[in-house]
């Protein structure tokens, strides 16, 4: 189940200002998701590289993170009708 997020972080991944939307409480929740946005043509940063997935495994969260241009669309696709 994906947790909403709160917002951009204002660090930078190759120049590109990421925002997390969201949390999953399982690797296999996160994985899915990340699957979902890419086969929508979105670009969410691989929670294994993400400098949250250390944090994520210890506290069983993972963030998912997309470049903060696509995040209003990927939380409109992942919670629809919610005016996300």
């Amino acid at each position: 189940m994906l947790e909403r997020g709160n917002g951009a972080r204002g660090e930078t991944m190759n120049t590109t200002a990421l925002t997390v939307i969201g949390t999953t409480r399982t690797a296999i929740e996160a994985d899915l998701i990340v699957s979902f946005l890419r086969s929508a043509g979105m670009h969410p940063v691989d929670f294994s590289i993400s400098p949250h997935f250390s944090l994520g495994g210890a506290e069983g969260s993972f963030p998912i993170e997309i470049p903060t241009t696509e995040a209003k669309s990927a939380s409109e696709l992942l919670n629809p009708g919610t005016g996300a």
